[in-house]
């Protein structure tokens, strides 16, 4: 989170209590719970699995190893989500 500014904050320090997505399921997940315990010292890391586009309130980065649905890359463009794919 050092080397991304999102819409909406100054600094990577304002953006306190960032939102990770899951698309469907990942096997990433336990991973990302390994930083999320990591971090929870300086901020608090929110991981949450998301099924479709109306899942993306409030996600700053929508992690995925699925191709994404057309809606699903377009409402996640148009809310400013950084897209983490391989």
């Amino acid at each position: 989170f050092n080397y991304i500014t999102w819409p909406g904050f100054a600094s990577p320090k304002d953006l306190k209590e960032p939102v990770v997505c899951l698309y469907g399921h990942d096997p990433a997940q336990p991973h990302l719970d390994y930083v999320r315990r990591k971090v929870e010292q300086e901020r608090t890391l929110t991981i949450r699995k998301i099924e479709n586009e109306d899942g993306l309130d409030g996600c700053n980065l929508l992690f995925t190893r699925l191709a994404l649905p057309e809606r699903v890359r377009e409402a996640a463009h148009n809310a400013r989500v950084l897209i983490v794919s391989n």
